[in-house]
């Protein structure tokens, strides 16, 4: 009589490799979502743009000026784009961490100048990038888009785009 089956070597052999293949996936996970959300980062911040340029197509070609969004307050800036116009259909959009997180630094800025209403001949918008240390994503009135840091002696003042 011959039996089927598993022996016990077998079994702990199968069981050892699926824990260092779950180790392997518990590690990665993390990273691959701080990627994800930088990604999403990014994409959001081109829709800021388009919203952004569709305002001062409205508006003889100015942008909504730094005194007008409350020196980077996202969330002004949002309530320039959405009324009475609504140059952002698709409402505003928050960085997925400042859902989970209050504390979080990974928030959207806007800086441009002008002296409020829509006066701003230039603006930059930024978001803190989570999967490399101390980089930003930046979008310009420039037309320049990308990966950069901020100066030690930066401060934001007048749109002018720090890339």
């Amino acid at each position: 009589m011959h039996l089927k089956g598993f022996t016990l070597i077998e079994l702990l052999v199968v069981i050892g490799i699926m824990g260092v293949l779950a180790t392997i996936g518990l590690n990665v996970y993390p990273a691959a979502q701080k990627q994800v959300r930088d990604v999403q980062r990014r994409s959001d911040l081109s829709e800021y743009r388009k919203a952004v340029e569709a305002y001062a197509n409205g508006n003889n070609n100015l942008y909504p000026s730094l005194l007008l969004v409350n020196r980077g307050d996202i969330s002004s800036l949002c309530s320039a784009l959405t009324t009475p116009n609504n140059y952002l259909p698709g409402g505003c959009l928050e960085d997925l961490s400042s859902t989970t997180d209050s504390t979080s630094t990974l928030y959207y800025r806007y800086n441009s100048n002008g002296s409020g209403g829509a006066t701003a001949t230039k603006y930059y918008l930024y978001a803190k990038l989570e999967g490399e240390a101390n980089k930003y994503w930046f979008v310009c009135s420039t037309g320049k888009s990308g990966k950069g840091s901020l100066p030690s002696n930066w401060q934001e003042s007048g749109g002018n785009c720090p890339i």
